[in-house]
């Protein structure tokens, strides 16, 4: 009996280590498919599914924007893991791709089609890490601390106290650390390698950030803590070009990381200029009586000897830069953020000079909007304007974005100065197309026969307003028209035979062509009109 009780305690034994060792053996653990893309735009279309003995875990993973992102699936050691189902987006060059095993160890990687040859999952017992969740390179798969935790900001920068002046500086060789796939910037302006820098607020007076660089394609951000451990961006600025401007208010004791990238090509900046102060206001033309060597910003205090110039006046903006100031007070750009007014190169998308502008480079202003642009200021010489019977300001304007989508259009704020603030006299938040004429009545805005006129351009706060470039042309300050471009036609009242139509002119006379649809207006019947309705 007792021979028969022991052989039934060592097969029952048996069977529960057998069973036991199945079962480890057999469960599944975590496995990371992780999807990078050297551009910094996303897969552009590639997918892929994910296999685990031939059946598919995860169907159709991609990454849909950014320079890196991964999935998860569950595998058990010795499992065979493929990659199956590859489909073929854009720019497939760019598209790369590892696959890490339970315990964090990477086991394969490769391009875009390729698939993993002999790969089989691993779940280790024992995963060594770091297991203290404050830890910013916490490991949430880690069964046993290694001692290897760390605390803080895992992109701490160069500190600095203000004001901080830095010249001949470079970003190269320090990596893309902060970007559009880890942080709370979305712009692709920061999938270059970057240069940061941190300081804590004394104060809550305004900061002003610049960077002089000749490399084009760059971008500004502020953080309001850790970059990639929640921090949010208060401000940025980028832009084709290389110089970028923006003024963030801090809140004191704060500490702040400001972040100096690129567009992923070119991949850094090798020299560059950066100054970081705090903002004093006051007079900054030094033509004014009133001038403060001291102040950065212009508050709009200056006060100036009694000065302008006789109507009419016209620009052409053909000599490629900012028009020459008669009066100390006069022709004059300024910009919140973002780099303000432009008289020379090529604006982009449907503005082109070679697309939907036909226009020549440097005979034009205009502003190249790219998400952080704001208070973009044109101020021109005051106008005596009292020889006028109906002072009228007219230029041309340019908001045609052609083919592309944009919910909102960006805003041209016309604005006079009543002696002590500026009045708005028009605002356009509207989609052109092609060049059109604007004719505005300044009489009411005129103090003591002398007009202060500046533009005022904003930002529709998208990201994608660099769709809308904003361009300005042969504007003038003169008699009203005697005979103005019909505006605001519209039509009602719309039957098979007849339509209302209706216009605003000062014309005395109107000539009208219609026809069929698509008809030539000088194959078509004419019809004389005194009315605009």
């Amino acid at each position: 009996m007792r021979q028969i009780q022991n052989y039934l305690q060592t097969t029952f034994l048996i069977f529960v280590f057998t069973f036991f060792t199945n079962f480890t053996s057999n469960a599944q653990c975590v496995h990371t498919f992780n999807m990078l893309d050297a551009y910094g735009d996303g897969w552009n279309g590639s997918t892929v599914d994910i296999s685990v003995n031939g059946n598919v875990v995860f169907a159709a993973a991609t990454l849909s924007t950014g320079s890196s992102g991964s999935v998860n699936f569950s595998a058990a050691s010795g499992d065979i893991i493929e990659l199956t189902n590859w489909t073929t987006g854009s720019w497939t060059s760019e598209v790369s791709w590892t696959i890490t095993d339970g315990g964090g160890t990477s086991i394969a990687s490769g391009a875009h089609a390729e698939t993993p040859l002999g790969v089989t999952g691993s779940c280790p017992s024992t995963i060594p890490g770091c297991t203290d969740s404050l830890a910013y390179n916490y490991n949430a798969i880690a069964t046993v601390d290694d001692g290897s935790c760390l605390y803080g900001c895992p992109t701490a920068g160069i500190a600095v106290t203000l004001p901080y002046s830095g010249t001949g500086l470079t970003n190269c060789g320090n990596g893309n650390n902060v970007n559009s796939s880890n942080s709370s910037v979305t712009s692709s302006y920061f999938n270059g390698e970057d240069g940061i820098y941190e300081f804590t607020a004394t104060s809550t007076n305004s900061v002003i950030v610049d960077l002089t660089t000749t490399t084009s394609w760059t971008g500004l951000a502020v953080f309001d803590g850790c970059p990639t451990t929640g921090g949010a961006v208060v401000a940025t600025s980028t832009s084709s070009a290389g110089n970028e401007n923006l003024t963030f208010t801090p809140v004191a004791g704060n500490t702040y990381y400001i972040v100096v990238s690129t567009w992923p090509s070119p991949a850094c900046i090798p020299s560059y200029d950066l100054a970081i102060s705090d903002a004093v206001d006051g007079c900054t033309n030094p033509l004014a009586s009133n001038y403060d060597p001291a102040a950065t910003v212009d508050d709009g205090s200056c006060v100036f000897a009694p000065c302008n110039v006789t109507a009419p006046i016209c620009e052409n903006f053909n000599s490629g830069v900012l028009p020459v100031a008669t009066c100390a007070n006069g022709w004059s750009i300024s910009a919140t953020t973002g780099d303000g007014w432009r008289f020379t190169g090529n604006p982009g998308y449907n503005a082109s000079t070679t697309v939907g502008n036909n226009r020549p480079q440097g005979s034009f202003a205009w502003i190249d909007f790219s998400g952080s642009d704001a208070g973009a200021v044109m101020q021109i010489d005051p106008v005596d304007v009292s020889g006028l019977n109906t002072p009228t300001l007219t230029f041309d304007y340019f908001s045609d974005i052609g083919t592309y989508t944009l919910a909102t259009a960006n805003i041209l704020h016309v604005e006079a100065f009543n002696g002590t603030t500026w009045d708005s006299v028009a605002t356009y938040q509207e989609f052109t197309t092609g060049w059109v004429s604007k004719s505005i009545d300044v009489s009411a805005h005129a103090v003591s026969g002398v007009v202060t006129l500046r533009l005022r351009a904003e930002s529709s706060g998208l990201s994608q307003d660099f769709y809308n470039d904003l361009l300005v042309d042969d504007l003038c300050v003169d008699e009203a028209p005697t005979c103005s471009a019909p505006a605001s036609l519209s039509a009602t009242n719309i039957t098979t035979t007849s339509a209302d139509l209706s216009w605003i002119g000062n014309a005395p006379n109107y000539e009208m062509a219609y026809g069929p649809v698509g008809f030539s207006p000088n194959g078509g019947t004419n019809a004389f009109m005194t009315s605009p309705s």
